[in-house]
């Protein structure tokens, strides 16, 4: 059961268009990061990560410096401002911001 939950977690991921990665991290923080299932809580912390990374790669964005064409999307219009304040509160209030250490600083770049 386990292993076809990260088989469709990782096809959601691969296959949800970068525009909705916002509604993507989303969903992921409320159904699974908050999970009490461990094993699931960090698959969807893993896919949430690998989100927000394919985010800054495909704006071009590495480490805060800006190395792509003024044509690309910036990660602010992947990821909306409300989108990313209601992420970061949703780990703040359920505490788990210390568990997910990685994601919580992708975020915050």
């Amino acid at each position: 059961m386990l292993s076809f939950l990260h088989w469709l977690c990782t096809q959601v991921v691969e296959h949800c268009h970068p525009h909705q990665s916002g509604h993507l991290l989303l969903f992921l923080a409320r159904r699974y990061l908050l999970s009490p299932f461990a094993a699931l809580a960090r698959q969807a912390n893993a896919a949430a990560c690998a989100r927000v990374e394919s985010v800054f790669r495909s704006a071009g964005t590495v480490q805060g410096r800006t190395e792509a064409s003024p044509s690309s999307p910036s990660p602010r219009d992947m990821i909306t401002e409300n989108e990313l304040a209601e992420l970061m509160d949703l780990l703040r209030s359920g505490r788990v911001s210390r568990r997910y250490g990685r994601l919580v600083s992708l975020l915050n770049r």
